[in-house]
């Protein structure tokens, strides 16, 4: 009887792991969606300047409070996967809200010495002077401790991803995670996130028993590469796991100094594809990045993003990200 019961709780132990693994993966999808939000609101403001479109104080309202809302939607998925940090997230948050109202919200008129303006901008119409304002604000810097924007996006990147729960929801499954084999010495844990339990441990399998576009990709360009097979000493040194579906990847690689997490989808919907890297220092990205990602450098290391280009350009990246990222 008490070999029941034992086996009973450990396979609701593994349910609750997949469970609470799948409602991280969507999570953090909705992370990745708000964050997008308003880098496209900032590219939107910035066209709007370069190319000198005609537009009134509601448009720049209507962006300020766009981005607002899904910076408040941010810290809510932020605070979700990483609670230990919810108090602060919010803090910082309640920070950049009263700092929109009383500088942009409340009066339309743009205080110069806050935001100091290039001269070409000092002449121009009202609503010019505040969405230049507003996006100086948005991508910062700013002079003293004024805070920007992108700062809470990098915070916020840095806490989540350095907070990641889902290594530990993987380690909770044990035996129930399959193994994909990249080399004789190189294994890939895996989590289907839509099988079963029963089914998502298959033993080890090859790359292309995974069904997964993004890891299909990544695979191609790895045995392009002919990658040497690596050693047991180095193979003892490595972490990486990859959670997925057949259009979505999370992605987790750490090896030596390299710790980086990808995070892609390639459903063919232009809108909604994308690829988002994160890299911890001292390991730097930006030399391992083919070319078209917009970065950023945060406290604890680097972000990445491309979007909005067509499937084939995404596939080409991801090839090219197997071949670096995979050996």
């Amino acid at each position: 009887m008490a070999g029941i019961l034992e086996k009973l709780s450990g396979n609701v132990r593994i349910r609750n792991a997949r469970t609470d693994l799948h409602l991280e993966f969507l999570r953090f999808r909705k992370f990745l969606d708000n964050m997008r939000a308003i880098i496209n609101n900032i590219e939107d403001g910035k066209e709007k300047l370069q190319e000198e479109y005609i537009f009134d104080g509601h448009y720049v309202r209507s962006l300020l409070d766009g981005v607002l809302e899904n910076a408040a939607m941010m810290a809510f998925n932020a605070s979700v996967l990483a609670p230990p940090a919810g108090r602060e997230i919010y803090r910082r948050l309640d920070d950049y809200r009263k700092f929109a109202r009383e500088e942009f919200l409340k009066s339309p008129d743009v205080r110069m010495e806050k935001f100091p303006l290039s001269s070409a901008f000092r002449d121009m119409a009202p609503e010019t002077l505040l969405l230049s304002a507003v996006l100086n604000w948005l991508t910062g810097p700013l002079d003293g401790d004024q805070p920007a924007v992108m700062d809470f996006i990098r915070y916020i990147s840095d806490t989540v991803i350095g907070n990641c729960r889902k290594n530990d929801l993987v380690q909770k499954m044990g035996p129930s995670v399959g193994k994909v084999k990249l080399s004789d010495e190189s294994f890939l844990r895996t989590v289907d996130i839509n099988a079963s339990c029963s089914a998502s441990n298959q033993g080890v399998v090859s790359p292309g028993d995974v069904s997964c576009r993004p890891f299909g990709m990544m695979i191609s360009g790895l045995q392009e590469r002919n990658v040497p097979v690596e050693s047991s000493e180095r193979k003892s040194e490595i972490d990486r796991w990859m959670i997925f579906d057949e259009e979505e990847i999370s992605l987790r690689l750490c090896c030596n100094n390299r710790k980086i997490h990808l995070e892609a989808s390639l459903s063919g919907d232009v809108a909604s594809d994308y690829i988002f890297l994160y890299s911890q220092k001292p390991f730097d990205l930006r030399h391992e990045l083919p070319r078209g990602f917009w970065v950023e450098e945060t406290g604890q290391g680097t972000l990445a993003w491309t979007y909005d280009v067509p499937t084939d350009n995404l596939e080409k990246k991801l090839v090219q990200l197997g071949s670096l990222l995979l050996c």
